[in-house]
């Protein structure tokens, strides 16, 4: 789920699991030989707290059976990625579109594709530009696309993760519009 740009975020782990993922937690120092003092568990907390309970259990699981030593966050980060659809998945899903949806392909949001696919299938040109592209082109545009996805995808993650430095996507377009982006006088935005 996608909060909005400011919205506070909500922890998908509930401090009521605290009690549980603790017990997890210093189950997988045990095995891994580690000491887990209240600071690192406090840091592996923060950085998981988009995880369910459920989910944490289980990537738990999958780390503990691949990782020969003590699973760091990032290796969380990392198998949450591998949960998600390629940029490779994707293409392969515009390519589809691309030869059955011809009648179709000129109002630029393709139904069936992720919002990140066609964003990134926008930046390329759309479905008509793939679907009309010489069979000798269609590397390079597979190539632009999976660029453009992987970026895409890269900044919502990071957009989601700390939504106070998210992007601002207000249009602009003259100088009232620049003044109510930037505030007017005395601090406030202009209505105009």
């Amino acid at each position: 789920m996608q909060l909005p740009i400011g919205c506070r975020r909500r922890c998908a782990v509930l401090p009521d699991d605290f009690k549980r993922f603790n017990a997890v937690m210093n189950g997988m120092a045990k095995i891994y030989e580690r000491e887990l003092d209240a600071v690192v568990l406090d840091v592996y907390w923060l950085s998981l707290t988009d995880w369910t309970l459920t989910d944490f259990e289980s990537a738990v699981g999958h780390l503990m059976r691949t990782c020969r030593f003590m699973p760091r966050p990032i290796d969380f980060s990392q198998l949450a990625k591998a949960g998600k659809p390629s940029a490779a998945e994707a293409w392969i899903e515009v390519l589809d579109h691309a030869r059955h949806d011809s009648p179709n392909f000129m109002n630029g949001h393709v139904n069936g594709l992720s919002e990140l696919a066609n964003r990134a299938l926008r930046a390329i040109g759309g479905l008509h530009t793939v679907a009309m592209s010489d069979i000798s082109k269609t590397t390079f545009l597979e190539k632009r696309f999976t660029d453009v996805y992987d970026q895409m995808g890269e900044s919502d993650e990071i957009r989601d993760s700390v939504p106070g430095i998210a992007f601002d996507r207000r249009t602009l377009s003259g100088p009232t519009s620049i003044r109510n982006l930037l505030g007017g006088r005395n601090g406030t935005t202009d209505e105009s």
